[in-house]
């Protein structure tokens, strides 16, 4: 049996016996079919040990490596788990001991927990030294008042550490109110009841007012005092800065005498001195540039290269790149990397009178890479990267990036981090990148501190920790790393990771972004600064954000500015910007955009209206899944608009896509298209099907369409009760041909007495929105005086609009007045006969007879009894008694003048006149 299968039968095994639990110990211990792992083997030798084996027991105090030693002092040849048995059984000392074990010799969570148990049960029992211990870790926690309530529990005890640390408190105000007079107290306290350590502290803390009053006389009788105590070497140790100076200034006194002898090394170090304002020496740039120039000249290659660099900032004398670049080259031709790198900056950036020529770039990198140069290495580990002067080649850069960061270049870990994740020139290893961030997140880096949040964030290469991503992301915020102020302000704006949802805070951190430029933070402020979220609510401003993302390429920010040019919310209304920046955003795949500038061009708003552009614009957004572009491109196949051939099948195809995502027009417009069968075979069930649908969800027109379904008995059973629900629904909300319908049914009862009163309310709502027939109706109520007051003024105005929407009743009334010159118009027979003419075309039957009239009178037209008898004859036809009754006395004269009639035809039409009480009819009958 290999290890492999051996490990893997103890895990299948009984688990609660200690042997198992003791070779499982050793297992995870050697790495025996398993990883090492000196935590879990602590673990199986603890529970073994607690069932009292002894080689368990054996182990935790002496087999284990670095985890399992302790530090533990051996008591009547007791082990670690003796100990640990001791604290469970309540005894104070072995729980602080054990505490302690666990916070210094063994690492992870599991250590530490137990750490805090015990120290929290030797505080129980008042013990001191636990109560100092578990106090800094509170400190350090932040929790102050538990820290100090510990605190004054350890120096009641009269620990004098806790002392100490209490008058830290008191003056500065960490867990209670600053009082430096308590402070002071608390650390005479501590050096009285303390040792000459404790003594001489206070000796230090008068001698600099740390905290105290600075006094030379009670800082001298604490030291006497820390002498008495046996303090270690406390002479010197309180006069050490004074006798640091004494050998400072000694040694710069020769230093300066060998650099002017002309020591070059000296010089240098004079040079750094002065720089620095090191050595006791007050800082002087432009003497220290002196100095490192003396060094330089005698060839001190790191004079020369301090020089140059002064040389280039312009740091301590003039700035002059080119005699920077100069002095680089000497150093360089030494063989100094720190200066190769440098010359190829100057070749990369174009410096010193130089020409940027990436080529010699890279060849300098290289040459200081070669001599081991982390920066240069990690500067050509980009140069490979991004093909910069050197064919691209991401295995090289990953090599040097390597290279680098095994030196500790903080940006190489990031960058090779980035490699591992993405698989750039190595094999994908996210596990690893996380690692290597975190590396570089630790050393303070705030690109890899960025980085390992976002790993945390989403659980890549490492267990997902939202409440740890918040933390790295805030510290690499803390040092202006843009793109982690904005995650920081997700967190806020999400309630995630461990804080409340915040939109003040959010707003903060994304106006820190946004101040840098940072393209999804200026979004964002543009959001909330338009939406009132965690601060004022401002059009103006928030274009002002939409409008630096756009110009950034966010597509997002072009879409949001775009609409507000469009609209003129924030800015003045603006066509031409609008289509701009939809065409942008457009361009870039964002889809509302592409319905966007499909809208402008299909309108002509701001562009040249282009409706086959449009079409291909609604066509992207529909297949990208917006649903009015699905519908608009629906209607395009549907009506054959702009140049697009009609095809039925797929104008159904886009309004089916839009109905089903619940787009109540395409339930309307996809019902016309069963109804008509047009691309698909005519369903009057189908289309009753989604007309309820659209009905349903509020669409107006739906609800019209479906009432007139019913109110004709297509598609479903002839119901007027149904019908008049749905034409109110529709109605109700505005749509004028639904409220027509209103008022038509209020006017003509339709199974109860008319309402003229309700149906003039109906009539009026349609009117107001320009529905041509009910302004002709409402007309007719005013000319009779049913259900308002008469008045022919306000009917004639209505008669006058609806005429001119061709409405044949109102044509027939304004032709009227036209004829007899009344009501405002002039007299005007022609245009009375071209009205009577068009309203009688559309059926009007008193402009049948007046157009008779006109014609056997020559009434604005030259007389002809042909055309008279023709229109009279029509309107007879539909029971006009006077056309009847004028139709047979012009037979009467006309018979043996113009035509071979007979008496007969007139005694025809004068009896159909006289039937329904006609008085003249019945004269010339003799009746």
């Amino acid at each position: 049996m290999n290890e492999w299968e051996r490990f893997e039968d103890l895990m299948e095994s009984d688990q609660s016996d200690p042997e198992v639990q003791y070779q499982l110990g050793l297992c995870y211990l050697h790495g025996e079919g398993t990883e090492p792992d000196g935590q879990a083997a602590e673990r199986w030798f603890r529970r073994a040990a607690e069932q009292g084996h002894e080689g368990a027991r054996a182990c935790l105090a002496s087999a284990l490596p670095a985890e399992g030693k302790s530090h533990l002092p051996p008591l009547d040849g007791m082990t670690l788990a003796d100990w640990c048995g001791a604290a469970e059984d309540g005894d104070a000392e072995a729980q602080y001991e054990v505490a302690l074990f666990f916070l210094t010799e063994w690492q992870g969570a599991a250590g530490a927990a137990d750490a805090e148990r015990y120290l929290s049960m030797a505080v129980e029992q008042g013990h001191p030294r636990a109560c100092l211990t578990l106090a800094e870790r509170r400190m350090n926690e932040g929790r102050a008042a538990e820290a100090v309530e510990l605190l004054r529990n350890a120096a009641d005890c009269g620990l004098a550490e806790a002392m100490t640390l209490l008058g830290e408190c008191c003056g500065r105000g960490f867990g209670m109110d600053a009082d430096l007079k308590e402070a002071e107290a608390w650390f005479i306290r501590a050096a009285e009841l303390g040792g000459g350590e404790e003594k001489l502290a206070l000796a230090l803390r008068y001698k600099h007012g740390d905290l105290v009053d600075v006094s030379p006389g009670r800082a001298l009788s604490w030291l006497k005092q820390a002498l008495a105590a046996g303090a270690e070497n406390a002479e010197a140790r309180f006069y050490a800065e004074e006798n640091a100076q004494r050998e400072r200034e000694a040694e710069l006194e020769k230093m300066a005498a060998e650099a002017e002898a002309g020591d070059a090394e000296a010089q240098f170090r004079l040079a750094c001195a002065l720089r620095g304002g090191d050595e006791g020496v007050q800082a002087d740039l432009a003497q220290a540039a002196v100095w490192f120039r003396r060094a330089a000249e005698q060839g001190h290659v790191q004079a020369q290269e301090t020089l140059a660099l002064m040389l280039r900032d312009g740091e301590g004398i003039a700035q002059d790149g080119r005699e920077a670049l100069a002095w680089y080259r000497r150093a360089a031709d030494q063989g100094s990397a720190v200066a190769q790198n440098e010359i190829g900056t100057f070749y990369h950036n174009g410096w010193g009178g130089l020409e940027q020529n990436l080529t010699m770039a890279a060849t300098w990198f290289l040459r200081a890479a070669e001599q081991g140069l982390a920066a240069a290495q990690y500067n050509y580990a980009l140069f490979c990267q991004n093909g910069w002067g050197v064919e691209k080649n991401l295995g090289k850069a990953a090599y040097w990036y390597q290279e680098a960061a095994e030196r500790g270049f903080v940006p190489a870990q990031c960058s090779l981090g980035l490699c591992y994740e993405y698989g750039w020139g190595v094999p994908e290893n996210k596990v690893q990148a996380a690692a290597l961030y975190r590396t570089a997140a630790e050393a303070g880096f705030d690109t890899a501190q960025c980085n390992f949040a976002c790993c945390l964030q989403y659980g890549i290469g490492t267990a997902q920790n939202l409440p740890e991503a918040l933390t790295w992301y805030r510290r690499s915020a803390e040092q202006g790393c843009a793109r982690a102020q904005f995650n920081v302000g997700t967190f806020y704006e999400a309630g995630q990771g461990g804080v409340p949802k915040d939109f003040a805070e959010a707003r903060r951190y994304y106006q820190m972004a946004a101040d840098q430029g940072y393209g999804y933070a200026l979004h964002n402020m543009g959001v909330f600064c338009e939406n009132g979220w965690g601060g004022p609510k401002d059009l103006a401003q928030a274009a002002q954000w939409y409008l630096r993302g756009a110009e950034q390429g966010m597509d997002r920010s072009q879409y949001a500015v775009a609409s507000m040019y469009r609209d003129g919310e924030g800015v003045e209304k603006d066509p031409g910007k609008a289509a701009f920046w939809f065409r942008k955003a457009a361009e870039q795949g964002h889809s509302g955009a592409q319905h966007g500038y499909a809208d402008c061009l299909d309108k002509g708003f701001g562009v040249p209206k282009d409706q086959r552009a449009a079409f291909e614009w609604y066509l992207k957004a529909a297949q990208a899944g917006v649903v009015k572009a699905q519908h608009q491109t629906g209607m395009y196949y549907h009506l054959g608009i702009g140049g697009v051939p009609r095809d039925g099948a797929k104008a159904a195809e886009w309004y089916r896509r839009a109905a089903e995502q619940g787009f109540a027009y395409s339930m309307g417009n996809l019902a016309s298209i069963y109804e008509a069968g047009i691309g698909v075979p005519q369903n009057l069930t189908e289309a009753v099907s989604w007309l309820r649908r659209g009905a349903e969800q509020g669409d107006k027109a739906s609800q019209y369409k479906l009432g007139l379904f019913y109110e004709s008995g297509k598609g479903v059973e002839q119901h007027l009760g149904n019908a008049l629900f749905w034409f109110g629904k529709s109605a109700e909300q505005g749509f004028p041909s639904a409220q027509f319908k209103m008022g038509w049914y209020c006017a003509n009862g339709q199974g109860k007495n008319p309402d003229y009163a309700k149906a003039a309310e109906w009539y009026r709502k349609a009117a107001e929105q320009g529905h041509a027939a009910a302004q002709n109706n409402l007309g007719v109520l005013y000319e009779t005086g049913r259900g308002v007051a008469k008045d022919m003024k306000t009917a004639v105005e209505l008669y006058k609009k609806a005429a001119e929407k061709k409405v044949a009743g109102a044509m027939a009334a304004v032709a009227l007045y036209y004829e007899a010159g009344s009501y405002g118009f002039p007299k005007n027979p022609q245009e009375a006969v071209r009205l009577y003419t068009l309203s009688a075309q559309g059926g009007v039957v008193r402009s049948m007879y007046r157009l008779g009239l006109c014609y056997e009178k020559g009434i604005g037209v030259q007389a002809d009894p042909n055309q008279a008898i023709a229109w009279y004859q029509k309107a007879g036809e539909k029971g006009h008694a006077e056309a009847q009754y004028c139709l047979g006395m012009l037979y009467k004269r006309l018979n043996g003048s113009f035509f071979n009639r007979m008496p007969k035809e007139a005694r025809e039409w004068l009896q159909k006149a006289a039937n329904q009480g006609h008085a003249g009819a019945k004269r010339e009958l003799g009746l």
